[in-house]
């Protein structure tokens, strides 16, 4: 038995959802990331994970049909969403119709993890964005048993969970609908732990947000709800934060990633629509934020469709989009810093490791934490 190399692995657990032994396991490896490792002792050697790994299929991607900026009419459903609020409609609409929707939850401990949902207050769990690789466990087992029952099924994740869904599926079934998004890369959940163990309190809370308004507008960065109070920490004063939006500690599949194109997997991708109105007049009136939607499929045409009348939407051009996005047009860079912090974790952790990649951001958090004292 073989496993792909480390180096182009995703991560998608195909490969343990297959194996009829069960023998297969997801360990940590490099900068906290998990890889697939087999009990040697209990393997058949039938091969079957390698069959589905993506990296020995070729999953077929499709350049979208239609380009949609949208955004949901409904301002309480989108202000509890990252963006324009679409992935909650098309959940919406799956659930309505006694359907099962997967996506990445916070579980009690506040890893991310994906989840099955079946009732409109389980969707609640799958709101905002969540900049991290959710665990997929058995999710792929559990998708395959509910559309054997005849439900319809929606998966949502990154573009390598969908293409380890379909290989591990082998087969099209009518009543899957699948959403992939658009990617910037994932870091591993025990990064983003060690991050959360640093600035938050994590018994007492209740919700955590990658974005949201700070002083200086809303962007990217940890808000951590506690019910009665809630503490922000921006861009500038999140090691995490800046590490994600450099690509510092994503996995080594993620700077190859083949994914990163116009042409997808999913039926529908989403994302943000950055970059609207640049070239081309985009009309806003009321500042909401905008989600891009692709159409890449007949099934996700009529998806669309189906929630069409709670939407704002409009039509663009499909260059508008990807000249907004990178990731629709090549993988992130490996940035200067990355061999230092995958050197220096593993010996010193991940605190020490990112005051020493990010000296600057270090000298400028001790002075800002001095004058306060002061203050």
């Amino acid at each position: 038995m073989k496993l792909c190399a480390a180096t182009a692995c995703t991560g998608c657990a195909a490969c343990l959802n297959i194996c009829p032994k069960q023998c297969i396991s997801m360990e940590e490896g490099l900068n906290g990331h998990l890889f697939p490792v087999c009990n040697e002792a209990d393997c058949i050697n039938c091969g079957l994970c390698e069959k589905v790994c993506p990296v020995n299929t070729d999953i077929e991607k499709r350049e979208p049909m239609a380009t949609y900026a949208a955004w949901n009419t409904n301002l309480e459903v989108q202000k509890k969403s990252t963006s324009g609020g679409i992935s909650a409609m098309l959940a919406k609409a799956i659930v309505e119709e006694q359907g099962i929707v997967y996506g990445a939850a916070f579980d009690k401990s506040w890893s991310v993890v994906h989840v099955r949902c079946e009732t409109l207050e389980d969707l609640d769990a799958l709101r905002t964005s969540k900049y991290v690789q959710s665990k997929i466990g058995d999710t792929y087992r559990r998708v395959q048993s509910d559309l054997k029952a005849d439900k319809k099924v929606m998966f949502v994740g990154t573009p390598c969970q969908v293409a380890g869904l379909k290989s591990f599926l082998r087969a099209d079934y009518e009543k899957l609908y699948t959403a992939d998004l658009v990617c910037h890369g994932v870091p591993s959940d025990k990064i983003y732990r060690e991050e959360l163990a640093y600035l938050a309190d994590t018994d007492k809370l209740k919700w955590v947000y990658f974005r949201g308004r700070f002083a200086a507008g809303y962007g990217y960065g940890f808000i951590f709800d506690y019910g009665d109070r809630t503490e922000k920490f921006p861009l500038r004063q999140s090691y995490y934060i800046r590490g994600f939006m450099d690509g510092l500690f994503f996995r080594e599949s993620c700077y190859s990633c083949r994914y990163a194109t116009k042409e997808r997997l999913g039926d529908i991708t989403i994302g943000d629509f950055w970059g609207i109105g640049k070239s081309v007049p985009f009309n806003n009136p009321e500042k909401r934020r905008v989600s891009l939607a692709l159409i890449n499929t007949e099934k996700g045409r009529d998806w669309f469709d189906a929630i069409k009348a709670e939407l704002h939407f409009e039509e663009r051009e499909l260059m508008e989009a990807v000249n907004g996005n990178p990731q629709l047009r090549k993988p992130i860079a490996k940035p200067e810093q990355y061999e230092k912090f995958k050197k220096l974790y593993p010996s010193i952790g991940y605190l020490k490791a990112m005051q020493r990649t990010f000296p600057k951001m270090r000298l400028r958090l001790l002075l800002e934490k001095l004058l306060r004292k002061k203050s």
